[in-house]
């Protein structure tokens, strides 16, 4: 009996091991986000404005400023997948078109 108390646990702890680890790289909300963000930033054209970038993206996770001569321009970062080595980010002129498109690595 206790035998067989020992192997449940062993497969109970492998199943954890394996069953976690997909969880949050391919089934959790923030990687299912994550892996929209691609397909969505695809859908990205330079000369976009904002609002049609929010609405094919939806918010981003960062707002970042940058500056480029007198001007403040923002640049939208969207997060990557897992074991990406950098997210999205969509740059934006001073007229708030979409002036360059960096996909990630």
């Amino acid at each position: 009996m206790e035998l067989l108390v020992e192997n449940k646990f062993k497969v109970i702890i492998l199943l954890l091991v394996l069953i976690l680890p997909t969880y949050f790289l391919v089934l959790s909300p923030k990687a299912r986000k994550a892996r929209l963000n691609v397909t969505n930033s695809k859908r990205i054209e330079v000369d976009m404005d904002i609002d049609q970038v929010v609405k094919i993206m939806c918010l981003p996770n960062e707002k970042l400023l940058r500056k480029e001569n007198q001007y403040e321009l923002e640049t939208f970062y969207y997060a990557p997948p897992a074991f990406a080595s950098d997210g999205i980010f969509i740059n934006f002129n001073k007229e708030g078109k979409v002036e360059k498109i960096v996909l990630y690595e």
